[in-house]
């Protein structure tokens, strides 16, 4: 019967940790809805479901105010953005006033972004650790023991 691994086991990775909270989704939802993005967003969709040319579908979902602050908030985790142009591009992307766009921004770093941890962050915190663990040259290494190979015979 195969053993279960241990946390402590498993080996580490930059993606062991979550991208982006389960809930992200529904955060953005209820940002859009309290802003009154909600109308705009769901005849987007409807247009989207409704239209068969692939060009069209594209620029009705990426135009959608949704898809615009996901977008955002994934270039924040990748950090291509950083928490103080936030409100800027919300604010551009969105075609809304400065300070709607700050509020929504300060919700989003409130109830979303805090969770997420920046990717070069991640890579980097993830990166040194497992240098840590790992032997600097050949002769640091453990030396092992040869093991006894069973089916070949010993020259002596």
């Amino acid at each position: 019967m195969p053993k279960e691994i241990s946390q402590k086991e498993k080996p580490e990775s930059i993606f062991s940790e979550p991208f982006f909270p389960n809930d992200s989704n529904l955060i953005i939802e209820r940002i859009l809805e309290k802003y009154g993005f909600r109308k705009s967003q769901e005849e987007r969709m409807e247009k989207f479901f409704k239209s068969n040319i692939p060009k069209e579908r594209k620029g009705l979902f990426e135009g959608s105010p949704g898809y615009k602050i996901s977008y955002l908030v994934r270039k924040y985790a990748e950090s291509e953005i950083s928490l103080e142009n936030l409100p800027l591009l919300l604010g551009e992307r969105l075609n809304i006033p400065k300070e709607q766009a700050k509020e929504i921004a300060e919700e989003l770093k409130e109830k979303l972004l805090v969770f997420i941890k920046p990717f070069k962050e991640r890579s980097i915190s993830k990166k040194k650790s497992i240098e840590k663990k790992l032997p600097r040259s050949i002769s640091e290494r453990p030396k092992s023991t040869p093991i006894k190979d069973r089916y070949r015979e010993t020259i002596e």
